[in-house]
């Protein structure tokens, strides 16, 4: 008995040291962090402001934070105290946070910290109203909390160095700084300071700094400030994806600047996270490839693995329908297979077994999001034939080369129809990037088919449309937007228990009314007169010989001067020259005031002309001042027609009403 209770003492002197040495090791860096990821959490379940539209990604965010609260409040008992120090301080949030206590590993301790402070899940209040609450996110809080979208490090306190204690307080003292930040006249007395220190830690020569979440949040809060600072004193749209994109090519010069190399990858990891959060996962995976030719050789064994998965199974299989997305997608899975074999802490079997099911759930699901089944049968065949496959890979991998054989045999086609084509007018969508036109409350029909050969039955296992105005499961719906931009519609079916997922592309436009060209002409003489000078504007009759006309057509050759690549350029280089002489505003009047009266039937072709005018315009703003207006406008229109950014018909040969519209770097 006495030597239980020798033991029991030992074992309690041993949890109290433990506990305090816990405590100890919780600076305030720790605190600090800690408390960002509990404002974040509360941030965006109370204030609907802060949260990602996409409700998908506003889910897999919230997962995404509770795992990193409660992994820490499991694994650090100092945490304990922060966490209930935080509700007691705010008990209107705290009924945010009774799923935690389910979810915390270590219970016993939690539940035994829970009674000394006196709270309890069961204790929770009531949420009715929010107007007494004692944390009120700042105006800094709000802008980090919009762009820090996707936490996707598998553990955010993953140490880099051990630190250093000096540049951990600067780090304390930037973020205290930053938290501060109320309004712009706080923004321009602390911006510069909170810029300047945090780009001069990431950029010099040590790692200082002791996590990697600690290098996330400064490129954010100074990308955050350098972008603000540079715009206006209006905070609106924060979350504008003009800002945002601005936001990441600042963070992609500190990239370019930073001499660590661990740096810099958790640096590209922001930037892609960032982007991923806009929904542009095209970008996301471009900026990680340069990451992955810049860095991957230098880079240790868990974050070079970790960095070609999710390039492979996270950012491929979301990028635009683009097969070099596909193929680079297969080789980063072909790559992470090589570098199973230099894992130190993996049996031979165990490599295996994971080379084979990253071929089976990874490259032939690839190959299967992309329709490519023959490609993916021939994974699956080397798959079965790999030496001492285990029969539960092989029995796997056979079921679903059965499935996949059958669908070779199958095409599905989506279809669309509007009211130009006629009722029983339909035309297939062939290709993932092309886009219906239609304007603000016109209908659009969509319906999906099987096309199968005479001697195979085959019937959809289910069918589900959704998106925007969409929720259906028929095999036609119909589809009308009351607001303008590019929507997409999401078709996900089911064939032999196998889901396939199409999106469907819809740019929306409101019918342009307003001022004709000419009546702008006549209202702007001034201008009017100029820019006839400069062979800009002319009667409709002479309007093949403006500037704009002339060098597209020399430029472009061939490339449809109705609707085509030539079209295209014409406007985007005329629009580009109109603002470089005389203002957004005066090239707006003109180039949209041009398609005023144009007949509704000629829908599809107003679409494509105040795309490509509005694109000309964003374009103006970024060419160079070196040169005469002619060659920078040239220069970037050439370049916008080879990223693909304006847009053209699909064919420019019937040219009818069921045309579609696709970027100028695609046939």
């Amino acid at each position: 008995m006495k030597k239980i209770c020798l033991l029991a003492l030992i074992f309690l002197m041993f949890t109290q040291c433990f506990n305090a040495h816990a405590e100890s090791l919780l600076s305030e860096s720790d605190k600090l962090d800690f408390q960002l990821k509990m404002k974040e959490y509360v941030c965006k379940i109370y204030y609907p402001d802060l949260r990602n539209t996409d409700p998908s990604l506003f889910k897999r965010d919230m997962e995404n934070l509770q795992k990193n609260i409660v992994d820490k409040i499991s694994k650090y008992p100092a945490y304990y105290r922060e966490y209930i120090e935080f509700l007691n301080n705010n008990p209107s949030f705290s009924a945010a946070f009774i799923s935690f206590s389910k979810s915390i590993q270590q219970k016993n301790k939690f539940e035994m910290l829970e009674n000394q402070n006196k709270f309890t899940s069961y204790s929770l209040p009531k949420i009715n109203n929010f107007r007494n609450q004692k944390y009120i996110p700042t105006l800094a809080e709000k802008m980090l909390f919009k762009y820090k979208f996707n936490s996707n490090y598998k553990d955010m306190r993953v140490g880099i160095t051990k630190g250093n204690p000096e540049t951990t307080q600067k780090y304390q003292k930037i973020l205290q700084e930053f938290q501060q930040i109320n309004d712009f006249e706080t923004l321009k007395q602390k911006g510069p300071w909170v810029i300047a220190q945090s780009e001069e830690i990431l950029t010099r020569n040590g790692e200082d700094l002791e996590y990697a979440d600690q290098i996330d949040n400064l490129v954010l809060i100074s990308g955050l400030c350098y972008v603000r600072l540079r715009l206006s004193s209006a905070w609106d749209g924060t979350d504008a994806p003009d800002i945002m994109k601005q936001v990441v090519k600042y963070i992609e010069t500190v990239y370019d600047k930073a001499k660590v190399i661990r740096y810099k990858y958790y640096i590209g990891l922001t930037i892609s996270k960032v982007n991923e959060g806009m929904g542009l996962y095209g970008e996301a995976f471009n900026f990680c490839f340069k990451m992955k030719n810049e860095l991957i050789e230098k880079l240790s064994w868990d974050e070079k693995t970790d960095l070609l998965w999710k390039m492979a199974s996270e950012l491929a299989p979301k990028c635009p329908k683009d097969e070099i997305y596909m193929e680079l997608g297969v080789s980063c899975y072909r790559l992470y297979i090589q570098e199973i074999d230099n894992d130190p802490n993996s049996e031979p079997q165990s490599k295996v077994i994971k080379k084979l099911q990253t071929l089976l759930y990874g490259v032939v699901e690839i190959y299967e999001i992309y329709e490519k089944y023959m490609k993916a049968i021939e994974v699956i065949n080397e798959v079965i034939s790999y030496p001492d496959c285990p029969d539960f890979i092989k029995s796997d991998a056979e079921a679903k080369k059965k499935i996949l054989q059958e669908l070779v045999k199958i095409k599905i086609n989506v279809k669309f129809g509007n009211k130009f084509m006629g009722n029983d007018g339909w035309k297939v969508i062939d290709k993932p990037y092309k886009y219906i036109g239609a304007y603000i409350g016109d209908n659009i029909r969509l319906k999906v088919e099987l096309e199968t050969p005479p001697d195979v039955q085959i019937n959809f296992d289910s069918i589900n449309w959704y998106g925007e105005n969409v929720s259906s499961g028929d095999q036609q719906i119909n589809v009308t937007y009351e607001n303008s931009g590019q929507k997409d519609v999401n078709l996900e079916i089911t064939i032999f228990e196998k889901k396939i997922t199409k999106i469907i592309k819809v740019y929306v436009i409101k019918k342009p009314t307003g001022m004709s060209d000419f009546d702008f002409l006549v209202n702007n003489p001034n201008e009017s007169f100029k820019a006839l000078a400069k062979n800009l504007i002319s009667s409709p009759a002479a309007s093949g010989q403006l500037e704009p006309s002339k060098w597209a057509a020399e430029t472009y050759k061939n490339n449809g001067a109705h609707n085509g690549i030539q079209d295209a350029a014409r406007h985007v280089y005329w629009n580009c020259l109109l603002v470089r002489y005389f203002g957004e505003d005066y090239a707006k009047g003109i180039t949209d005031g041009h398609e005023v009266n144009t007949p509704s039937d000629l829908f599809t072709e107003v679409i494509m002309d105040l795309h490509n005018n509005e694109h000309g315009r964003q374009v103006a703003r970024h060419v160079h001042n070196s040169g005469n207006d002619y060659s920078c406008c040239r220069d970037a229109v050439i370049k916008s027609i080879s990223n693909g950014h304006p847009l053209y018909f699909d064919d420019l040969v019937n040219l009818s009403k069921d045309a579609l519209l696709m970027p100028t770097n695609k046939k």
